[in-house]
């Protein structure tokens, strides 16, 4: 709100005050409300019926999951909302964290295929005691 020299805050504070109603307020509304319906999208939420289906409009499209006009919605309504995104975030960010975990695994399996038997593979021949470590009997050291 740089026109009223005007912080987030007290930007904010009006967003949510529903007896602010001046063209700026209610465009910042306007987009707040886009905003969160285009990420219900991107995440792909949708309302469900009883049975955890998603629900559908006439033309079999599921429905997405209601965004309550931001400032001007019930308090109960927005409550609800915010609830219903916090469960989903905390499911989502739980899957998320199960597929990375099954990845790492699974990464883990891969390369303890890949690496090479233990016993000192690499490190060459051990030198017999009072040998020379050269590919004879270790005799030629003595003489």
């Amino acid at each position: 709100m740089i026109a009223e020299d005007q912080g987030l805050t007290a930007t904010y504070n009006q967003l949510k005050d529903a007896a602010i109603t001046t063209e700026p307020i209610q465009r910042l509304r306007a987009l707040h409300d886009a905003l969160d319906r285009a990420v219900i999208r991107a995440y792909g939420w949708y309302q469900h019926g009883p049975d955890g289906q998603p629900l559908r409009d006439p033309d079999g499209n599921p429905i997405p999951l209601d965004v309550p006009p931001y400032g001007t919605a019930t308090p109960q309504a927005q409550a609800a909302f915010d609830d219903e995104v916090i469960d989903r975030l905390f499911l989502l960010n739980a899957q998320r964290a199960q597929e990375e975990a099954t990845t790492a695994r699974q990464q883990a399996e891969a390369h303890a295929r890949q690496a090479p038997p233990t016993g000192g593979r690499g490190r060459g021949k051990k030198k017999k005691p009072g040998g020379t470590g050269n590919d004879d009997d270790g005799q030629l050291g003595l003489l």
